[in-house]
């Protein structure tokens, strides 16, 4: 699976990787619709920690105010905390389905081919590198076969 980062940092050459496996330009829509609810997941972080941060900050306020014996203005700020609590849950649901999608879309997402790689669909589009095939050497008759060289 490629890290999120790439795709964000290579797009151009994802894509052209995904070409290269004979993607259509339709199926190339997932890489910016992946980001797309990356972005989504990261704007839901950034509000979900500003709530946490104003949560903790009026927690502090309440224990505050109790100590100094103004209680109305406490529950007050309680009635405020619990309305907090309550949008925290609800991006945090959020934010676990926008994790699910992306997870999801990432994995529907192949490595890319090497540059090497030719274009095609086939096994018969391939490229040969190297050739095995041949003449094998001939061995010395006290030669080890390589099961018992791995155990010397």
């Amino acid at each position: 699976m490629l890290p999120i980062s790439k795709l964000r940092e290579e797009k151009e050459r994802v894509i052209q990787g995904l070409k290269k496996r004979g993607w259509s330009d339709h199926d190339i829509e997932l890489v910016d619709i992946t980001i797309a609810i990356d972005d989504r997941r990261k704007g839901i972080q950034t509000e979900l920690d500003g709530l946490l941060a104003q949560r903790n900050s009026l927690s502090k306020e309440i224990g505050e105010l109790f100590k100094s014996g103004q209680r109305e203005e406490a529950d007050k700020k309680k009635k405020e905390v619990e309305a907090l609590k309550e949008q925290i849950a609800e991006l945090e649901y959020s934010m676990r389905e926008d994790l699910d999608m992306l997870s999801e879309k990432m994995l529907e997402i192949p490595n890319i081919p090497h540059d090497s790689v030719p274009q095609g669909l086939k096994e018969s589009d391939n490229a040969i590198e190297k050739d095995w095939t041949g003449e094998l050497p001939e061995l010395d008759k006290n030669a080890i076969p390589h099961w018992e060289l791995g155990s010397i």
